[in-house]
């Protein structure tokens, strides 16, 4: 009780701005330790799909964001190098928004959904929004690695036509492949890989993506182009035919999911490459 009346007694010695101020404090305060996260927002944070690095987020509506960013300004020489990083994180939180509405049962979807009819193959084959939101995900969650590319081509100066680097040659000299991966490798790559072990990371997870004898990864890169090109059958129940092109529409939310997290890993590392660099490029400056 004394305490209510010596903040009554407080708020009356105050003039009416200084009173405002302090009522529009006292309501976002309370804003944001009475606020709780939406059920999407938990599932994205149980998923640990959020792009950032804090690993225990609280009840605070600021700790719920992709804040992942770079400690500094690196890209005001060239603006590209911001629109670039915007438009991987744009990349990526559309693939996962898109992953979640592959589990939606919201009425209007459904209805949105059934507005395209589809030959009844007989076979429990998934045609519709939900399943073209997966296959879109994980189409989009592979493509993204290529805006790495653009980054790295501007970033490290490696000289290549923009129009040409992808995630699969960005690191060959010359974009040309030459009887191994290791042969291949661009002179500026190679000599950063001795000090900077997430562009070393980046390098495995392209080697993981791409190569053929990383059999556990490859499966994702055939993903990608039979989603591109023929494309993948999604089904309902158990798959008869398990041939490249046929998924169950469980298994496929599994294997998008995990292509999810590791993308999530590779923007991290890319933040990561371009610390070390700075630093690096701060310890030439003083010497």
């Amino acid at each position: 009780m004394l305490l209510l009346c010596q903040t009554k007694e407080y708020l009356e010695s105050l003039n009416p701005g200084e009173t405002k101020f302090l009522e529009k404090y006292m309501i976002g305060w309370q804003k944001v330790h009475t606020w709780e996260p939406s059920s999407f927002l938990k599932q994205v944070k149980d998923d640990r799909l959020l792009l950032t690095v804090n690993p225990r987020l609280t009840n605070c509506p600021s700790e719920y964001k992709d804040d992942l960013v770079f400690a500094k300004r690196f890209w005001e020489h060239d603006i590209n190098l911001a629109y670039t990083w915007n438009s991987i994180k744009e990349e990526f939180s559309t693939a996962r928004h898109l992953y979640y509405q592959s589990f939606s049962q919201d009425k209007e979807l459904i209805e949105v959904s059934e507005i395209t009819e589809y030959i009844d193959t007989l076979d429990s084959a998934n045609f519709g929004l939900r399943s073209g939101f997966l296959k879109t995900s994980l189409r989009l969650a592979v493509d993204l690695l290529d805006k790495f590319a653009g980054f790295f081509n501007l970033y490290l100066e490696l000289g290549n036509d923009p129009t040409k680097v992808m995630w699969s040659n960005v690191w060959y000299e010359k974009l040309k492949y030459k009887k191994s991966f290791d042969n291949s490798l661009n002179p500026i790559i190679f000599e950063k890989l001795e000090y900077n072990p997430y562009l070393k990371a980046l390098v495995n997870l392209r080697k993981n993506l791409y190569d053929k004898k990383y059999e556990d990864f490859y499966p994702f890169k055939i993903l990608r182009d039979y989603i591109t090109h023929q494309g993948i059958i999604l089904h309902n129940n158990k798959v008869i035919d398990e041939s490249k092109e046929n998924y169950n529409l469980e298994q496929m939310q599994q294997e998008t999911y995990f292509l999810l997290r590791m993308v999530k890993a590779a923007i991290i590392y890319l933040v990561g490459v371009v610390m070390i660099e700075e630093e690096e490029k701060e310890k030439r400056l003083i010497i």
